[in-house]
């Protein structure tokens, strides 16, 4: 099985300072356990349509995100910007094995696990289209917590992702 990509995955993760480990993951859990817990007794509407429209719309929202994260990684590999140029050669603190890890693979891991992640959200909700009504009510909580999280995590890391690419792009000469 092809699985490379999960080596992305712990690549994020060791390059994830704290202040971006609570701005990304932090506050997207904070706001699904919230979900999950007071979800039953403050959302009067129907769980499953609730769940059911959310996907939806997160199916949709994912799809575009794709796109975009896919394009700025392009023209990160094809600009000839001199800021790019910059910080391919700018070393940062982090290393992954014996390697010191470049701004410019810093930037790169972080919008590759994005894109990773897109996909592997994209996919988790058409599979629930698939089974939706194999599901059993009770669990469509854990679902939509679930769910909500990673699509929260997903927006986070997009913003953060694009300050990023913005102040690469945007640098003056004298910063």
């Amino acid at each position: 099985m092809y699985a490379e990509f999960i080596l992305i995955l712990f690549d994020y993760f060791r390059t994830l300072k704290f202040r971006n480990f609570v701005f990304e993951i932090v506050i997207p859990l904070i706001g699904a356990i919230l979900i999950f817990l007071l979800g039953r007794q403050y959302l009067y509407v129907d769980l499953r349509q609730l769940t059911k429209d959310f996907g939806d719309t997160t199916i949709t929202l994912l799809g575009v995100l794709i796109g975009f994260s896919i394009t700025v990684i392009t023209i990160m590999h094809t600009s000839g910007n001199k800021n790019i140029e910059q910080i391919k050669k700018k070393n940062t603190d982090f290393k992954i094995g014996s390697n010191t890890v470049t701004l410019f693979q810093l930037v790169l891991i972080n919008h590759t696990y994005s894109v990773i992640l897109e996909v592997l959200c994209l996919i988790a909700n058409l599979i629930l289209f698939l089974v939706w009504a194999k599901v059993p009510g009770p669990h469509l909580k854990y679902w939509l917590s679930i769910n909500l999280f990673f699509v929260l995590h997903i927006l986070l890391l997009n913003v953060r992702n694009m300050a990023d690419f913005y102040w690469i792009m945007f640098r003056k000469e004298s910063n």
